[in-house]
């Protein structure tokens, strides 16, 4: 049977080890944790927090690599660099709930890995869908003693000093970040074990009406619809909007999203479901969610029976992704003084979207919003601009672009400011952020502070997020891709997981950090770089 529960948040240590905890125990040993993003993103902060980064290395599959079953390549090349630790005994594949759902043959794989680094290899299951059928803590303790029998392998060569980024949040983790202040019902459709996969930046796990599955590969064989219906039905209040959320299992299970929103509509339950499946990258997840709630809540609406207001949609802000560099308070309250309202597309998506069809323009801020902004302009005839208010020449083209669709000069009302002098007049900068962010700071840096150079670069370590910008944006895989350009910089900008490696190769260099969430996880509440909070934000980092 398909069981609902709530995450209950509890400060306490958890009274037995984990499997993971077991695992990260063993000694002289490489840890190659596989599966899709959302699993990994929380596995890399697990032991994070544990300090066992240096044993620990990801890969991260896609839905392509297990749908043609080319698991190994990418095997292979994260156990190359598993195998050059110090004093190694040998390797464990620690695979999750969708490698055992469609019984990935790693004993096959294990074969062919210790023939070619003569190494001991072996694999442990992760998650409660293999739980019933192996005892994972039992199997980790037979490895530690048969490897305690054996010697270090020593090679001639050493694993080089690599910084190993993290696996960028989820779609889970971006649609929580776009809802996670809504009062709703959330459902979270999991076997039990992915309740922390988006807690990136996100209190949503921790809302009174957050629920999850729980189910074991038996309930996953008979199916559990009824069983899903008859939970939420039993919670629901008849007053709040029902929203559900998948993960990778409804890859593989083909778990129909739509079938639940029809059965719980015929019940007259009002709900709201995301395609989440763990693969994807967090901006494409908020992308799909803005436009699915768009297309969800005004399919019937036309726009000339509403009254047209004073009003600005900004759309493709989250806390996740902008809530280092944009501050929501800021911006609402200085559009209030122009008399005008920012009705922020995020929260309550049924509030803010339904009111969305008095705006007079559309003002996205990220790639994110793009979507929801076309298909407005395309069906309403609401038109839309992009672009992002950083530093005063931000703020000011911003509004300059906002008037023309407003009828109406609002920088007659923005204060004017005192000319000051430029901070950076003739360095060079590198930024390494995300692309609208980078955008944003490029102009603002150039105008205000005269800087010469500016070098735009995004991590973009998956093919999906590549298709997602379009191909057009100047990314990079890995740390090391930052090196080769050998140009020298005065400033760089960028997470501060970048900020070993690059003064490790920079040291002339002067490294600001910015904290992107999608990437560390860090948020920085009240930040704000807009108009110019820039300016003060920049003084404070050149002190």
């Amino acid at each position: 049977m398909v069981d609902l529960k709530r995450k209950i948040k509890n400060s306490c240590q958890q009274a037995t080890k984990s499997v993971t905890d077991c695992l990260l125990e063993l000694e002289n040993v490489g840890i190659i944790c596989i599966g899709p993003s959302s699993c990994l993103r929380t596995f890399y902060f697990k032991e994070g927090e544990l300090d066992c980064l240096e044993q620990v290395f990801l890969c991260q599959l896609d839905q392509t690599d297990y749908l043609t079953g080319e698991i190994y390549p990418k095997l292979e090349k994260v156990a190359k660099q598993a195998v050059k630790l110090p004093n190694i005994k040998g390797v464990v594949l620690f695979a999750g709930c969708s490698d055992y759902i469609i019984q990935t043959d790693y004993e096959a794989m294990i074969t062919e890995l210790e023939a070619t680094f003569s190494i001991p290899f072996f694999q442990i299951w992760r998650g409660p869908i293999a739980k019933c059928q192996h005892n994972s803590k039992e199997e980790i303790k037979e490895i530690a003693e048969l490897l305690a029998l054996k010697s270090p392998v020593i090679l001639s060569e050493k694993q080089s000093n690599k910084t190993r980024l993290p696996v960028l949040a989820s779609d889970i983790s971006g649609v929580a970040s776009l809802i996670e202040t809504w009062d709703c019902f959330t459902f979270l459709y999991t076997p039990g074990s992915c309740t922390e996969s988006f807690y990136d930046a996100s209190t949503l796990q921790w809302q009174p009406h957050f629920y999850h599955t729980q189910f074991t590969d038996i309930d996953l064989s008979l199916g559990g619809t009824e069983d899903i219906i008859k939970g939420i039905t039993d919670v629901y209040d008849g007053k709040k909007e029902i929203c559900l959320l998948g993960t990778p299992l409804n890859h593989f299970v083909h778990g129909d999203y739509e079938e639940l929103e029809s059965l719980l509509r015929e019940k007259e339950i009002p709900c709201l479901s995301f395609v989440t499946e763990g693969f994807e990258e967090a901006p494409i997840g908020i992308s799909n969610a803005l436009l699915k709630a768009g297309k969800y809540y005004l399919h019937n609406e036309l726009r000339d029976k509403k009254a047209i207001k004073k009003q600005i949609n900004l759309i493709g802000y989250t806390s996740l992704t902008f809530g280092n560099s944009l501050n929501m308070k800021q911006l609402t309250d200085l559009f209030k003084e122009l008399g005008y309202s920012l009705n922020v597309i995020t929260g309550n998506l049924k509030q803010t979207l339904e009111s969305a069809l008095c705006a007079q323009v559309n003002w996205v801020v990220s790639d994110e919003g793009l979507a929801l902004a076309k298909w407005l302009e395309e069906e309403f005839e609401i038109p839309y601009i992009k672009d992002l208010p950083i530093g005063l020449i931000g703020l000011s083209e911003c509004l300059k672009q906002l008037s023309v669709f407003c009828n109406s000069d609002l920088l007659v009302n923005l204060k004017k400011k005192e000319e000051q002098d430029k901070l950076l007049i003739d360095r060079s900068v590198l930024l390494l952020g995300e692309p609208s962010v980078n955008e944003g700071l490029e102009r603002y840096l150039r105008v205000n502070e005269g800087v010469a150079k500016v070098t735009k670069k995004t991590y973009l370590p998956t093919d999906n997020l590549n298709y997602f910008y379009n191909y057009q944006i100047s990314g990079f895989t890995e740390v090391e891709d930052l090196l080769e350009d050998n140009l020298r910089y005065d400033v760089i900008i960028g997470d501060a997981v970048f900020q070993a490696i690059c003064q490790e190769n920079h040291p002339e260099s002067l490294f600001i950090p910015l904290a992107y969430g999608v990437l560390s996880g860090s948020v920085k509440e009240g930040q704000s770089l807009v108009g110019d909070c820039a300016r003060n934000w920049l003084e404070e980092h050149l002190k």
